[in-house]
């Protein structure tokens, strides 16, 4: 087999695909056997390589924007929860496609055999080959994403950019003919041939304080260096900012166009509807007095590096912020909901399940804790120029009617 060479990031709690050419592996083969004995029709999504696929370009952001260990009001964390978000929606609208051209491919098999030698091919190219692209292309992506932004904060002091190659026989000759070029940080046309420029483009934008004698380049001045390339990365979704508009792909780079997460529901994943959920425990929130209210909104200001009256910041299972404002709180207490705040951070740090959600100009985070004959469900709002924040925190008694969108994670 001939391996990868990646970095080793890995989410613990997921099958990985192992990246390795001439095998199928066991993941790949769960979902060949269940495309041949018609339980993944098209339409549908096995989990297992939806979480697998996203885990591996996840880690690829992650490697990509760098640590984040500072303090939690930087913007590095929501740039990263927005390319999290983007990398889940290109790999079910992926997982999507593979189902479809699997099933294609079975419906025309005369034997399992037949179907699963005819998949190799496909599977070698989707699992290997393209998601050696995709995952390089997600690690710089995010690495100069997070350079544009960090650049633009600093823009006042710093505010030019210099395209720079890496010099070595593989930059490819248009990207060369950029080498050196200088651009304005507040040139939004210029800011379009900031790297990366293509799949396995290996380019970068550097910040310069002065012109250095040289003269302030355009994008027309871009694209004439660039020449048929230009249209090529029009074509290919690559003439964009990646940092500005938070994204690692863009929609025209799906493998299924046009797909609305929205509609997947828990039988887009074969999931078990929550009322045939077993051993699930009752629903003991306790109480919560108006004194025990305000004890409890204390103990949690000034946490975070957040200290502000009617706002605290909590965390979640990915050790990523979340906000939350005193009117929650007060809503809850309206509405004699006070207590449900006892379970609030067991749910945010141990969900049972995380829904994604995409409406316009805002994302919606779904996350639930089933018990019996019911759900605690916390819903979280954020997009690229508000941080995620807690807006509802609810009992449902419908709990499947909640479930959809692109699931994140599954613990049942």
């Amino acid at each position: 087999k001939k391996k990868l060479s990646l970095p080793e990031y890995r989410l613990k709690q997921y099958a990985q695909l192992s990246l390795s050419e001439g095998a199928v592996t066991a993941t790949e083969e769960e979902l060949l056997q269940q495309i041949y004995t018609d339980q993944l029709a098209t339409g549908k999504i096995n989990r297992k390589y939806l979480f697998a696929l996203a885990g591996q370009l996840e880690d690829a952001v992650r490697t990509g924007v760098g640590s984040n260990d500072i303090d939690y009001n930087a913007p590095d964390h929501l740039f990263q929860s927005l390319l999290e978000a983007n990398v889940q929606h290109f790999s079910a609208a992926k997982s999507l496609a593979l189902t479809q051209q699997l099933n294609q491919i079975k419906n025309r098999s005369r034997s399992f055999s037949e179907f699963r030698s005819q998949a190799e091919p496909l599977l070698s190219n989707y699992n290997v080959n393209w998601m050696r692209a995709e995952y390089n292309h997600a690690v710089a992506a995010a690495q100069n994403g997070a350079t544009w932004m960090r650049m633009k904060q600093a823009a006042d002091v710093r505010p030019y950019w210099e395209y720079q190659t890496v010099g070595d026989d593989r930059v490819r000759p248009t990207h060369q003919s950029m080498d050196g070029l200088i651009f304005r940080i507040d040139d939004p046309e210029a800011a379009r041939v900031f790297p990366p420029n293509g799949f396995g483009c290996r380019c970068e934008g550097v910040s310069r304080a002065d012109l250095a004698g040289r003269e302030v380049s355009s994008l027309q001045d871009a694209i004439g260096a660039l020449g048929s390339d230009w249209q090529t990365m029009n074509d290919k979704g690559f003439a964009v900012n990646f940092g500005d508009a938070a994204q690692v792909f863009t929609r025209s780079q799906d493998y299924a166009q046009g797909i609305d997460p929205n509609t997947l529901t828990w039988r887009s994943y074969n999931l078990k509807s929550a009322t045939a959920m077993k051993k699930l425990p009752a629903l003991q929130a306790g109480t919560m007095a108006a004194r025990e209210l305000e004890r409890w909104w204390k103990d949690r200001r000034g946490r975070h590096d957040l200290d502000e009256a009617d706002r605290i910041r909590l965390l979640d299972y990915r050790d990523r912020p979340i906000l939350m404002d005193r009117n929650l709180v007060d809503d809850l207490k309206e509405r004699k909901q006070a207590a449900l705040l006892n379970l609030l951070e067991d749910l945010l740090t141990n969900p049972d399940e995380v829904w994604l959600q995409e409406n316009p100009g805002t994302l919606q985070r779904l996350m639930l804790k089933f018990f019996r004959g019911r759900a605690l469900l916390a819903g979280i709002a954020f997009g690229n120029d508000h941080p995620e924040q807690l807006l509802s925190l609810t009992v449902v008694d419908l709990p499947d009617l909640v479930r959809a969108g692109i699931l994140t994670l599954a613990k049942r």
